[in-house]
């Protein structure tokens, strides 16, 4: 999810949602990486915003 066209990001301020994102490690497996690299590469995005976009969805 690239921020739009014309949108800056500033440091320590909130692009996508009402907080920022923190540093965390978590370990995986060579084929979950592979598959996580694979599903940001076709929608144009990070790791990072795919990982977000999966815990978000079942939250609740």
């Amino acid at each position: 999810m690239p921020t739009s066209k014309g949108q800056k990001r500033t440091r320590n301020q909130p692009v996508f949602y009402e907080e920022i994102k923190k540093p965390h490690r978590i370990m995986l497996t060579p084929t979950a990486w592979k598959i996580l690299q694979d599903m940001a590469a076709s929608h144009n995005t990070s790791v990072s915003e795919i990982i977000e976009l999966l815990a978000r969805r079942s939250d609740g």
